[in-house]
């Protein structure tokens, strides 16, 4: 079983009585139209596979189509840039197909439910933890503790919006031209999943769930 590395797709019902999420069942059957009956070709970083059985793997057909199905599901609007330490390699190109198919207001992009949160409102992600989530917002404050960095999006830290990262993800930050702690005053936009600690949390692990979009205008 293959589990298509770099992307979240809307989930359908769970086990356990989980609802599916708005889209699970169009994004099913762009999936099956993309593969069913076809050769496809598996890109690999390793052969390990999940707790599950299942090998992560970008995912093309195979030549002459060559279509890369990743993509082919984010431009459609029916999936997400995922971005984790195994799926960093592609999440540049993911990301710019994601951004082009929000714009166009296109898929899931259309459905509230998948809107990119705004950060200076905590109270609209109440009862959203355990999703996956893009969250944009200004940067009002960085710090460090105990090799732990926060990014804060509001000035109560205890109920706004943070982001942390811990030394692991500090490491790879470090090859980059982000720096966590200099983010203040900074308009960012973040991905992951959503925590409810002290108001809602994402932890980063790795930079490409940050974008920097430019300066805060109104900080001050």
């Amino acid at each position: 079983m293959v589990r298509l590395l770099g992307i979240a797709a809307p989930r359908p019902a769970g086990p356990r009585g989980q609802a599916a999420e708005p889209l699970a069942t169009e994004a099913r059957a762009a999936l099956s139209t993309l593969v069913a009956g076809k050769t496809v070709r598996l890109g690999l970083d390793d052969e390990e596979t999940d707790r599950y059985g299942r090998m992560e793997a970008q995912l093309f057909i195979a030549a002459p189509d060559g279509t890369w199905v990743q993509q082919a599901m984010v431009a459609e609007g029916l999936a997400r840039a995922y971005v984790t330490p195994t799926s960093r390699r592609c999440a540049t190109e993911l990301m710019a197909s994601e951004a082009v198919a929000r714009q166009n207001g296109v898929g899931i992009w259309s459905d509230p439910y998948y809107s990119v949160r705004d950060a200076g409102d905590p109270a609209a992600l109440a009862g959203r933890d355990g999703r996956y989530e893009i969250i944009e917002g200004n940067v009002l404050g960085t710090g460090e503790t105990q090799g732990r960095v926060y990014i804060d999006f509001g000035r109560v830290w205890k109920d706004d919006v943070t982001a942390t990262l811990d030394r692991k993800a500090l490491a790879l930050f470090a090859a980059t031209s982000i720096d966590p702690l200099a983010l203040r005053g900074r308009r960012v936009r973040i991905r992951g999943w959503l925590q409810s600690h002290d108001g809602p949390l994402v932890e980063l692990a790795v930079p490409e769930q940050i974008e920097v979009l430019g300066p805060n205008d109104d900080f001050h």
